[in-house]
């Protein structure tokens, strides 16, 4: 109990310097928006293994046709979650870019794009500053907490059973 008390605080701790120390610039507020602007249609293939998305990537590079597992769209900026396909999103139609996530990897091609209507910013403003402080604040997070699990030093002692005399 008492260290996941400990945890919970540090966790609070760090989310309140986090909040204070990051910035929205105007000019990633304007990009975003233009975002608004196109809505997009991706098709994406994944894979757990390195060489396998090596030659996935090298055939449609050569403009043979792969077989993708998804294809997701048309969707806008706004809809997606900040992330892998943010990543890819402002790609020319027939781009593609290998991310890896999460212990696998994705072949994402943008397929399409459509034009879009978006609100006026102005009215739109402040919600997009809050989605930018957002992203930056959990990449951050994410950041920190990858830094400290790679400094941490973790030791399992093991108990004997009981009865048993530890050596």
């Amino acid at each position: 109990f008492w260290e996941q008390t400990l945890i919970k605080a540090l966790m609070e701790e760090m989310t309140s310097e986090l909040e204070e120390g990051v910035f929205v610039t105007e000019p990633e507020i304007q990009h975003y928006y233009q975002q608004l602007g196109v809505k997009a249609t991706f098709q994406i293939a994944k894979t757990t293994d390195k060489a396998a998305m090596d030659q996935l990537l090298e055939k449609v590079r050569k403009g043979e046709s792969i077989p993708w597992e998804q294809k997701l769209g048309p969707v806008a900026y706004d809809d997606l979650p900040m992330g892998m396909l943010m990543a890819v999103f402002p790609l020319p139609v027939g781009e593609s870019r290998v991310i890896q996530e999460g212990g696998g990897y994705y072949l994402v091609q943008v397929s399409a794009k459509e034009p879009a209507s978006p609100p006026p910013l102005a009215e739109i403003r402040e919600e997009i500053r809050s989605q930018i402080k957002q992203a930056k604040q959990r990449m951050a997070f994410e950041h920190w907490l990858k830094e400290i699990r790679g400094k941490a030093k973790i030791e399992i002692e093991l108990q004997p059973p009981p009865g048993k005399v530890s050596p």
